[in-house]
């Protein structure tokens, strides 16, 4: 065997060592990136389970916004139907009790 068949040889042993190295490098990167993957996976999930409860708290609170309005319009109607009630009662010549109506008139002149 010569002095190049020899280098030849250990060029060879060099070659196929950094093989077996890039093999498992390969193999490291593989396992790397399939739990890169599952952690990517598992945080998608939580994802869409945090947006999926933002989207029924913002349903939510369209409901309550729109009975709010409801309340409001409610409320709205009931002062209405008051002042019709308490103008009914006060301008009723049978009333007893002007002087309050007279006091209430004044308060809400105010």
């Amino acid at each position: 065997m010569n002095k190049y068949e020899i280098f030849m040889l250990v060029q060879e042993g060099v070659l196929y060592d950094l093989l077996i190295k890039t093999t498992g490098n390969m193999i490291a990167l593989e396992k790397l990136f399939n739990i890169l993957k599952s952690s990517a996976d598992i945080l998608h999930k939580e994802s869409n389970k945090v947006i999926d409860q933002l989207n029924e708290l913002r349903e939510n609170l369209q409901k309550v916004n729109e009975e709010w309005q409801d309340i409001k319009e409610f409320m709205s109607s009931l002062k209405n139907y008051e002042g019709k009630v308490r103008n009914f009662i006060c301008s009723n010549s049978q009333n007893k009790e002007q002087k309050k109506c007279e006091v209430n008139l004044e308060s809400v002149k105010k």
